[in-house]
């Protein structure tokens, strides 16, 4: 009886039992390789995600400190070119005062000696006046030009810091 199906035997049960238990217990690796899997994934994400935010808080920190070096740095500089047009037009006034004094000092003289030449001794003052008034001018505009650079600075860069 070749043809006819062999019954199963006590043998052929248990190696189908023990060729059942094993897909099992592949389906249960599989399943368990899978959950490991997606909680990698998970902590994965997690850890890109919260490094995302500190480099964010990061970049933010060091935009704000630039910020703030920018403007301390445009009001020293605007403090300090408001000195130095200060002291530089005090020195001039000083020099123009001392040379208007000689030049007083001198026409008296000039006066006491001989009156023929305080005609031309007057003229010298009044164009050294209208000379220092023209060195002023220059200084004055420079010092007009750079409020108006460093204000236009400072109101652009709180336009561009909202």
């Amino acid at each position: 009886m070749p043809n006819e199906p062999a019954s199963q035997t006590p043998v052929t049960c248990r190696a189908e039992d023990a060729a059942h238990s094993a897909q099992s217990a592949a389906q249960d690796a599989s399943a368990a390789v899978d959950e490991a899997t997606r909680a990698l994934n998970e902590a994965s994400r997690s850890a890109a995600e919260a490094s995302r935010r500190a480099v964010e808080r990061q970049a933010d920190a060091a935009v704000r400190i630039a910020r703030a070096f920018w403007e301390e740095s445009l009001e020293a500089n605007r403090q300090f070119i408001a000195t130095w047009t200060s002291g530089v037009e005090t020195a001039w006034r000083t020099a123009f005062d001392a040379q208007t004094s000689m030049l007083r000092t001198g026409l008296a003289f000039m006066d006491a000696s001989s009156r023929s030449g305080q005609v031309g001794l007057q003229q010298w003052t009044e164009t050294s006046r209208q000379f220092q008034q023209v060195m002023m001018e220059p200084l004055r505009a420079a010092t007009r030009a750079a409020d108006k650079l460093t204000e236009s600075t400072k109101s652009s860069d709180r336009g561009s810091s909202r």
